[in-house]
């Protein structure tokens, strides 16, 4: 779906552009995702204490919030309603809008399929599937902090 056909639908509203929440939002992004991996980390070396399936969804909002962070510096804003998560994702691809990150943005929204899992019907992650969103949710805000970078001038933070 096109950013014109999510505006159409009344899933984005088009406001004016902000380097300052998109630096912010991909900050908090990157916070989260670097809180949720030391975590893991702290798993990893024995302490079998820490929820892997809550580490999960708060990977997976490191990734939402860097593709709001992106939708801020092009001047979207996602409306609240069913399935904004969906429309997150999907308006950071259309941005982007690159082959070699399109696979990476439906990685993602399965990525969100596995956290609505956890939120509303109580299942859990192996580690292994906790590792490779690591791994997913890394390289996409990568490559977001990179589009907010250029137009922004911001430093590394990842």
């Amino acid at each position: 779906m096109s950013l014109d056909e999510m505006i159409k639908n009344n899933e984005l509203q088009k406001v004016a552009p902000s380097i300052e929440n998109a630096q912010s939002k991909i900050a908090k992004a990157i916070r989260f995702f670097n809180s949720a991996k030391a975590a893991y980390k702290t798993f990893l070396s024995g302490n079998k204490e820490i929820d892997i399936s809550q580490l999960y969804v708060n990977i997976y909002e490191a990734g939402r919030i860097g593709c709001e962070a992106l939708l801020a510096l092009h001047g979207y804003k996602i409306r609240t309603g069913a399935s904004h998560h969906s429309i997150c994702i999907e308006g950071a691809k259309q941005l982007i809008n690159t082959e070699e990150f399109k696979s990476e943005f439906e990685k993602m929204q399965r990525i969100k399929k596995n956290r609505n899992k956890i939120e509303y019907d109580t299942a859990t992650i192996s580690e292994s599937s906790l590792n490779q969103a690591i791994k997913d949710i890394e390289l996409i805000l990568l490559h977001l902090q990179q589009e907010v970078q250029k137009l922004t001038k911001q430093e590394n933070l990842l």
